[in-house]
């Protein structure tokens, strides 16, 4: 907002508060540095004006552009708000720096905020990680985190902050866990009930296991014929109990390109001298080595490919391989055929039998037709 207005007239004049001028007087407005001149139509015109009266009111250099007047600065100097006078150019109002300038001489310099470093173009700023400098920024019992232009102490995970003070967290009380949970510090340890062992592919969870080649199924004591048995293994039953046998996979002959080692619940192939087993657990590739007798010493494979036999009814079908069920079914023929056999005897001698004993009744009862009886008189 303008505070004052200084007139001056074309003599040189200059007053404050006059009652009338002339044509061609001006008015400076301070602090703003505006000025009006005075036309011989009594108007004031708002600067710069025609450049060839009083230097269009311009500081320094005034030129017409297309009947327009322009004021200009000499270098190092800018236009003012005024359009009119000149002031020192400000070098960081038109700096690229991302945080700070500072005018160093005849230039400037960029500089960055706590917490930050600026970049070798001079002009931007990165963040300064403050958690791998090697400082000891926490206590034993934080984490240091870092955050723009500074960092944080926090609590390890399986902590939480009560009091100010980083407090164990019991995560079993969520049931993480299967089976068994043990809290520790910091964290928790899953363990699963006899007869199983931890999923390889999630340790939250328990898998059944057999550690010889028979044992008892896992069933429903709802539904006894509901029973599960471990990968590798199938069920069975006998006396009206159920137990799980193991898989000899090896005697498949499809498991393994050479040789192969079954265990329970799985197998190992392995290759001959000469060749090591192939990244797909099966195949064996040539390697160059001396001739010997034996196999390869290469770390054996194991490669599971057996089906889970997992939700098992007794009254489904069950895990048995084409050549076993053909096997059966023939001996149940088998079976069958001697059973008519016998049966077709039994009837057959029977029927001999009651014939011949019909036939001695007949002969025994003509027999005794054609008898005669004596009898002798005592003297």
């Amino acid at each position: 907002m303008d505070r004052s207005v200084l007139y001056s007239t074309p003599l040189g004049f200059q007053v404050s508060d006059p009652r009338s001028l002339p044509p061609g007087s001006t008015a400076t407005f301070s602090p703003s540095g505006f000025k009006v001149y005075c036309s011989s139509k009594a108007d004031w015109d708002r600067g710069p004006w025609d450049c060839q009266i009083d230097n269009g009111g311009c500081e320094h250099q005034c030129q017409m552009n297309n009947s327009q007047p322009q004021c200009f600065c000499p270098p190092g100097r800018q236009l003012k708000d005024n359009k009119m006078t000149c002031s020192e150019i400000d070098i960081c109002s038109i700096a690229t720096c991302e945080h700070q300038c500072v005018l160093y001489e005849d230039s400037y310099v960029c500089t960055c905020r706590d917490g930050y470093a600026l970049d070798p173009d001079g002009t931007r700023c990165r963040d300064i990680d403050e958690c791998k400098m090697g400082h000891n920024l926490c206590d034993q019992d934080r984490v240091c985190v870092n955050t723009p232009g500074s960092f944080e102490c926090k609590c390890k995970s399986g902590f939480v902050e009560m009091n100010g003070k980083c407090e164990d967290v019991d995560e079993c009380r969520r049931y993480p866990c299967e089976h068994d949970c043990k809290n520790i510090p910091g964290s928790y340890q899953c363990s699963c009930f006899e007869g199983y062992i931890q999923d390889s592919k999630d340790h939250l969870k328990c898998k059944l296991h057999c550690s010889t080649s028979e044992c008892p199924a896992d069933c429903d004591p709802n539904m006894y014929w509901q029973c599960n048995c471990p990968d590798g293994f199938v069920l069975d039953t006998s006396e009206n109990e159920y137990f799980c046998i193991d898989i000899n996979e090896c005697e498949m002959g499809t498991h393994c390109e050479q040789l192969c080692i079954n265990s329970f619940g799985s197998y190992t192939c392995y290759c001959h001298d000469g060749y090591s087993i192939d990244s797909d657990g099966y195949s064996c590739v040539s390697e160059d080595t001396e001739e010997g007798s034996g196999t390869t010493s290469t770390t054996p494979v194991i490669s599971v490919l057996v089906t889970p036999t997992s939700n098992y009814t007794i009254e489904g079908q069950t895990l048995l391989t084409h050549g076993a069920l053909f096997g059966i079914i023939v001996c149940i023929v088998v079976v069958i055929l001697i059973l008519v056999f016998l049966v077709h005897h039994i009837l057959k001698q029977r029927a001999k039998y009651d014939a011949s004993s019909d036939f001695n009744s007949s002969s025994a009862e003509k027999d005794v037709d054609l008898q005669r009886v004596s009898t002798q008189k005592n003297a």
